[in-house]
Protein backbone atom coordinates (compact mmCIF):
# COMPACT_ATOMS: atom_id res chain seq x y z
CA UNK A 1 0.00 0.00 0.00
CA UNK A 2 1.52 3.30 -0.94
CA UNK A 3 2.29 6.20 1.79
CA UNK A 4 -0.39 8.41 0.51
CA UNK A 5 -3.18 5.67 1.15
CA UNK A 6 -2.36 4.76 4.41
CA UNK A 7 -1.93 8.42 5.38
CA UNK A 8 -5.19 8.24 3.91
CA UNK A 9 -6.83 6.15 5.81
CA UNK A 10 -5.30 6.97 8.92
CA UNK A 11 -6.81 10.44 8.73
CA UNK A 12 -9.77 8.43 8.21
CA UNK A 13 -9.98 6.64 11.32
CA UNK A 14 -8.62 10.14 12.86
CA UNK A 15 -12.04 11.39 11.61
CA UNK A 16 -14.02 8.40 13.04
CA UNK A 17 -12.62 8.56 16.03
CA UNK A 18 -12.80 12.14 16.64
CA UNK A 19 -16.61 11.20 15.89
CA UNK A 20 -16.90 9.10 18.46
CA UNK A 21 -15.20 11.19 20.91
CA UNK A 22 -17.74 13.80 20.34
CA UNK A 23 -20.70 11.74 20.37
CA UNK A 24 -19.89 9.65 23.44
CA UNK A 25 -18.99 12.70 25.44
CA UNK A 26 -22.26 14.72 24.00
CA UNK A 27 -24.33 11.50 25.41
CA UNK A 28 -22.80 11.23 28.50
CA UNK A 29 -24.36 14.61 28.82
CA UNK A 30 -27.74 14.16 28.26
CA UNK A 31 -28.14 10.56 29.97
CA UNK A 32 -30.31 11.23 33.48
CA UNK A 33 -28.39 7.79 34.45
CA UNK A 34 -24.75 9.09 36.78
CA UNK A 35 -23.32 5.22 36.26
CA UNK A 36 -24.10 5.12 32.30
CA UNK A 37 -22.53 8.81 31.80
CA UNK A 38 -19.43 7.76 33.33
CA UNK A 39 -19.70 4.89 31.34
CA UNK A 40 -20.15 6.49 27.88
CA UNK A 41 -17.40 9.40 29.26
CA UNK A 42 -14.82 6.29 29.57
CA UNK A 43 -15.40 5.33 25.74
CA UNK A 44 -15.32 9.13 25.10
CA UNK A 45 -11.99 8.79 26.20
CA UNK A 46 -11.39 5.29 24.48
CA UNK A 47 -12.09 7.18 21.35
CA UNK A 48 -9.69 10.41 21.95
CA UNK A 49 -6.65 7.83 22.91
CA UNK A 50 -7.03 5.95 19.80
CA UNK A 51 -7.13 9.22 17.92
CA UNK A 52 -4.26 10.50 19.78
CA UNK A 53 -1.85 6.98 18.60
CA UNK A 54 -3.12 7.34 15.58
CA UNK A 55 -2.07 11.22 15.23
CA UNK A 56 1.00 10.08 16.57
CA UNK A 57 2.23 7.75 14.02
CA UNK A 58 1.48 10.26 11.42
CA UNK A 59 3.98 12.37 13.04
CA UNK A 60 1.83 15.07 14.96
CA UNK A 61 -1.28 16.63 15.40
CA UNK A 62 -3.63 16.29 12.31
CA UNK A 63 -6.78 17.90 12.86
CA UNK A 64 -9.99 16.07 11.56
CA UNK A 65 -11.44 17.43 8.11
CA UNK A 66 -14.66 17.85 8.86
CA UNK A 67 -17.24 17.97 12.34
CA UNK A 68 -20.32 18.87 10.10
CA UNK A 69 -21.40 14.86 9.84
CA UNK A 70 -20.43 14.78 13.99
CA UNK A 71 -23.07 18.01 14.67
CA UNK A 72 -25.75 16.29 11.93
CA UNK A 73 -24.73 13.19 14.18
CA UNK A 74 -25.42 15.15 17.63
CA UNK A 75 -28.98 16.87 16.20
CA UNK A 76 -30.21 13.84 15.41
CA UNK A 77 -29.79 12.47 18.83
CA UNK A 78 -31.21 15.51 20.06
CA UNK A 79 -34.17 14.95 18.36
CA UNK A 80 -34.10 11.41 20.02
CA UNK A 81 -34.00 12.95 22.86
CA UNK A 82 -36.92 15.50 22.80
CA UNK A 83 -39.26 12.92 21.29
CA UNK A 84 -38.36 9.88 23.17
CA UNK A 85 -39.86 8.51 26.50
CA UNK A 86 -36.82 6.38 27.22
CA UNK A 87 -34.01 8.95 26.69
CA UNK A 88 -31.33 6.82 28.39
CA UNK A 89 -32.54 4.00 25.77
CA UNK A 90 -32.05 6.09 23.07
CA UNK A 91 -28.85 7.31 23.68
CA UNK A 92 -27.72 3.71 23.58
CA UNK A 93 -28.73 2.94 20.40
CA UNK A 94 -27.33 5.54 18.87
CA UNK A 95 -24.30 5.09 20.95
CA UNK A 96 -24.36 1.42 19.59
CA UNK A 97 -24.91 2.06 15.98
CA UNK A 98 -21.56 4.73 16.34
CA UNK A 99 -19.72 1.84 17.45
CA UNK A 100 -21.01 -0.23 14.96
CA UNK A 101 -19.64 2.47 12.36
CA UNK A 102 -16.44 2.73 14.01
CA UNK A 103 -15.61 -1.17 14.10
CA UNK A 104 -16.72 -1.44 10.32
CA UNK A 105 -14.29 1.20 9.66
CA UNK A 106 -11.79 -0.37 11.50
CA UNK A 107 -12.90 -4.21 9.71
CA UNK A 108 -12.65 -2.51 6.62
CA UNK A 109 -8.76 -1.24 7.12
CA UNK A 110 -7.66 -4.25 8.16
CA UNK A 111 -8.58 -5.79 5.04
CA UNK A 112 -5.14 -3.57 3.51
CA UNK A 113 -2.08 -4.49 3.23
CA UNK A 114 -0.56 -2.36 5.86
CA UNK A 115 3.14 -1.97 7.38
CA UNK A 116 3.72 -4.22 10.39
CA UNK A 117 3.90 -0.97 13.15
CA UNK A 118 0.45 -0.02 11.66
CA UNK A 119 -1.46 -2.60 11.19
CA UNK A 120 -0.21 -3.75 15.49
CA UNK A 121 -1.93 -0.59 16.10
CA UNK A 122 -5.26 -0.93 14.36
CA UNK A 123 -5.40 -4.56 15.39
CA UNK A 124 -5.47 -3.52 18.64
CA UNK A 125 -7.95 -0.54 17.96
CA UNK A 126 -10.13 -3.20 16.17
CA UNK A 127 -10.18 -5.22 19.48
CA UNK A 128 -10.65 -2.53 21.51
CA UNK A 129 -13.79 -1.20 19.31
CA UNK A 130 -14.95 -4.39 19.00
CA UNK A 131 -15.44 -4.62 22.97
CA UNK A 132 -16.42 -1.04 23.41
CA UNK A 133 -19.68 -2.58 20.70
CA UNK A 134 -20.52 -5.41 22.45
CA UNK A 135 -20.43 -3.23 26.22
CA UNK A 136 -22.95 -1.40 24.68
CA UNK A 137 -25.03 -3.83 23.43
CA UNK A 138 -25.03 -5.56 26.99
CA UNK A 139 -26.25 -2.00 28.63
CA UNK A 140 -28.62 -2.25 25.72
CA UNK A 141 -29.86 -5.58 26.77
CA UNK A 142 -29.40 -4.73 30.58
CA UNK A 143 -31.42 -1.76 30.60
CA UNK A 144 -34.54 -3.17 28.88
CA UNK A 145 -34.45 -5.99 31.09
CA UNK A 146 -33.62 -3.50 34.50
CA UNK A 147 -35.21 -0.10 33.14
CA UNK A 148 -38.81 -1.40 33.30
CA UNK A 149 -38.43 -3.04 36.12
CA UNK A 150 -36.99 0.23 37.37
CA UNK A 151 -39.44 2.61 36.14
CA UNK A 152 -42.51 0.78 37.67
CA UNK A 153 -44.33 3.08 40.18
CA UNK A 154 -43.52 1.61 44.00
CA UNK A 155 -46.50 -0.35 45.75
CA UNK A 156 -48.49 0.96 48.01
CA UNK A 157 -46.42 1.92 51.29
CA UNK A 158 -48.54 2.37 54.36
CA UNK A 159 -45.79 3.83 56.17
CA UNK A 160 -45.21 7.10 54.22
CA UNK A 161 -49.39 7.54 53.97
CA UNK A 162 -49.88 10.50 55.73
CA UNK A 163 -52.60 9.80 58.52
CA UNK A 164 -55.03 12.80 59.27
CA UNK A 165 -57.81 12.38 61.09
CA UNK A 166 -61.22 11.55 59.30
CA UNK A 167 -62.23 15.06 57.52
CA UNK A 168 -65.11 16.41 59.65
CA UNK A 169 -68.30 18.10 57.92
CA UNK A 170 -69.63 19.74 61.07
CA UNK A 171 -66.15 21.44 61.70
CA UNK A 172 -66.25 22.58 58.54
CA UNK A 173 -69.60 24.82 58.72
CA UNK A 174 -68.88 26.33 62.38
CA UNK A 175 -65.93 27.76 60.66
CA UNK A 176 -67.99 29.74 57.96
Amino acid sequence: MKTQEITRLLKRLIQICDHGELGFYYSAQHVKSKELSLILVSLADNCRQCRCALQKLLGGAVSPRSRASSALHRAKLTLRIIFTENVDRAILRECARMEEKIVSEYRAAMQKLLPIPVRELLERQYRGAKCNASRIHDLLVLQQVIGPILSRPKPYDTKTVDRQQPFDHAEQRAEV
